[in-house]
């Protein structure tokens, strides 16, 4: 888990310098986008006064990543109130979730490459979800175009994704057998509002708040706004506690791995692998009792427990999983039915345009483990094994998930093994806590997660972003897509760990 203070780091820019900027990223193979973000100004003076931005309402925070030297660089643009932005999607594919996000939650207009004609001003559409008095369901929606339809149009629930509580829809435009364009349809009347109900509270309530939610990922989200909260608060723990985290972490990583498999093959004709699977992954969530914690004292009752009855338990459990893992993996391997899987998609896509990171980066030959790159906890001295592919199909997305399941497995024996016995961690207790723009990120086999906010003086959140692999992955998820086949298409959804309760969060 990684913090950063970010506040000074942000470069405010006027439109043309951040249209020159983001050509010149776009033509740099190494930078690539990694997150946009936005601040609602109507009660950040003290923001307004440090960027001199007396007369803006909203601040768009631009995050990129240069993958050679991993630094990341923080751009942002000032906007009044009504007043548009250049759409950047066009250069950066990925970029298109995040900006229909801001859309909808600020109301901010975005103009395409192609609009002939664009207004530095225009009245919003409808209110916007962050409004703070808004309780309207009429939202802005003017970001995403509707569907082109030139042959035939294919509605598919999002429910046959594995997912039967959904409500939203896929829409394809089928022409000649070839899928020409998708569209969206996501219901956001199912949403939890997560952020809206964050925003004004502390770190210690939005952590109860992200353990009751519906979030696939909210145990390593409430990790890392745990580990914010220390940050802000300069704790300081001791490298022990440190090791007990990190065997935490792999815990969520392998349970995060197994979710997305048995999905996979739950959907597929290998029902026995799905049952295996299922099976890991409850035995893991009930040793570590995940599903009771609700309160950020119980998260850090377990992450600096002393006790080592159900580490020891865990690890005798997955000694014996090491093998079944081994087993799947042996089955998957040049396996007709997931071979056959690259007919239906689009490979060798630019990988970097879509601001892929961990295992779908490492399915296209990329070299990227922030375990590596940008250390935490005690990773620096533990040996990480990076699993690569070359074309980034499903087949090797599915093989480099499994592998990395199983690297995990080992992570988790070797930390048992091989650390010393957790002693609880030293604290020191500020007289103030930080404030300004921070940065949490870590991440996962289905990419990078990432939280934004802003903290004032009293502790209060008056912005929390949360930003998970779901909003890259969504865009290249619908490019892949070549021929209509459900089945395989679901394996893909699901191989990417694309999540409908990330989007509509």
């Amino acid at each position: 888990m990684n913090i950063f203070d970010i506040t000074n780091e942000i470069q405010v820019k006027s439109k043309a310098e951040l249209s020159m900027l983001m050509l010149s990223h776009f033509d740099d193979q190494h930078i690539v986008f990694s997150g946009l973000t936005c601040l609602d100004l109507l009660n950040a003076g003290e923001l307004k006064e440090k960027y001199n931005l007396l007369n803006a309402r909203f601040l768009l925070i631009y995050q990129f990543q240069n993958l050679n030297d991993h630094k990341r660089d923080f751009y942002a643009l000032s906007l009044g109130y009504g007043q548009t932005a250049l759409s950047f999607a066009h250069l950066f594919e990925s970029m298109t979730w995040f900006e229909a996000e801001v859309n909808r939650n600020f109301g901010v207009h975005f103009y395409r490459k192609e609009d002939r004609i664009q207004y530095e001003v225009v009245t919003p559409a409808g209110k916007y979800h962050l409004e703070k008095d808004n309780l309207e369901d009429s939202l802005c929606k003017t970001y995403l175009s509707p569907l082109k339809v030139t042959g035939e149009e294919i509605e598919v629930p999002v429910k046959k994704f594995n997912n039967p509580l959904s409500s939203s829809v896929i829409r394809f435009n089928i022409d000649e057998n070839r899928i020409s364009d998708s569209f969206f349809d996501f219901d956001f009347s199912k949403s939890e509002s997560l952020e809206k109900q964050i925003e004004g509270k502390s770190l210690d309530e939005a952590i109860s708040l992200l353990l009751k939610s519906n979030l696939p990922l909210k145990n390593i989200t409430s990790l890392l706004s745990l580990e914010l909260s220390e940050f802000v608060g300069n704790l300081k723990t001791s490298s022990s506690v440190k090791i007990h985290r990190m065997f935490i972490y792999e815990i969520l990583c392998a349970l995060e791995n197994l979710k997305c498999l048995e999905k996979v093959f739950n959907l597929s004709s290998f029902t026995e692998l799905y049952q295996i699977l299922n099976y890991q992954f409850e035995t893991l969530s009930n040793l570590t009792n995940l599903s009771e914690i609700q309160t950020k004292d119980e998260l850090s009752r377990l992450i600096n427990s002393e006790d080592r009855k159900w580490v020891y338990d865990i690890r005798d459990r997955i000694h014996d999983y090491q093998d079944i893992i081994n087993d799947i993996i042996q089955t998957i391997e040049g396996n007709k039915y997931f071979l056959n899987l690259e007919s239906y998609f689009h490979s060798n896509l630019g990988a970097l345009d879509f601001s892929l990171k961990s295992m779908p980066l490492q399915s296209y030959g990329y070299h990227y483990n922030s375990k590596k790159y940008e250390p935490f906890y005690e990773y620096s001295d533990l040996t990480n094994t990076e699993y690569l592919a070359l074309n980034g199909s499903t087949y090797e997305l599915l093989l480099i998930r499994l592998k990395e399941l199983k690297n995990t497995y080992s992570n988790i024996i070797k930390i048992c093994e091989e650390y010393p016995i957790i002693r609880k961690g030293v604290e020191l207790k500020p007289d103030s806590l930080k404030t300004g723009i921070f940065l949490a990120t870590t991440q996962v086999s289905s990419g990078e997660v990432s939280i934004i906010s802003y903290l004032k003086e009293d502790g209060v959140i008056d912005r929390f972003h949360l930003m998970s692999p779901t909003m890259a992955n969504l865009k290249y998820f619908s490019k892949r897509l070549k021929k209509f086949a459900l089945s395989q298409i679901a394996c893909e959804w699901n191989a990417l760990g694309i999540s409908e309760e990330e989007i509509v969060k």
